[in-house]
């Protein structure tokens, strides 16, 4: 089974649009979801809606098509990042930042940008498996040490316990890593 394709704008969501077009004689096809179609203004099936299409391949991800964005008109494009030297102009162009102190100096620009694609300005993700995993080990070991100690004591029932309670975290822990 293949696997489902990314927005190629937020990278977020499944990629449910496609489109296609000519940019400097050459078909580009661009993978996109339903909420970033909507929002470049083409409806589900690709089609336009109101606004122009042209537009919205000038306005798409430059690591897609190559061309510059703009997120809109900014006071900060500039400014140089004191740490870095990046310019707003350039995370434009390439879509990374180059150190922390670029959001504190870009960040009245990021905002807007962050909201409209990922729907929040904050990031709030799942904690990395390896850390999961540790994060669970010492309950896992805990757990364990007690299952043995209920059976040398021959506290079967508690053992029982003991042993659904382990089978239960090492299944949620593969279930997890199966993503």
């Amino acid at each position: 089974m293949a696997a489902k394709k990314r927005c190629q704008i937020c990278e977020m969501h499944s990629a449910t649009v496609k489109v296609r077009a000519l940019k400097d004689g050459e078909e580009v096809e661009l993978h996109i979801c339903a909420d970033c179609a909507r929002f470049k203004g083409l409806d589900s099936d690709g089609t336009e809606k109101e606004s122009d299409l042209a537009a919205f391949f000038k306005s798409a991800s430059t690591n897609i098509l190559g061309t510059e964005t703009r997120v809109g008109d900014t006071n900060n494009k500039d400014l140089e990042c004191s740490n870095c030297k990046m310019t707003f102009t350039n995370f434009q162009a390439d879509g990374l930042l180059g150190c922390s102190e670029c959001y504190q100096l870009f960040q009245s620009d990021l905002e807007p940008l962050l909201q409209r694609i990922h729907g929040s300005n904050k990031h709030s993700g799942s904690c990395p498996r390896p850390l999961r995993i540790i994060a669970n080990e010492p309950d896992l070991a805990a757990l364990k040490k007690e299952l043995h100690l209920a059976i040398s004591k021959e506290n079967f029932e508690r053992a029982a316990d003991f042993r659904d309670l382990i089978r239960d975290l090492e299944r949620e822990e593969n279930d997890k890593s199966d993503c």
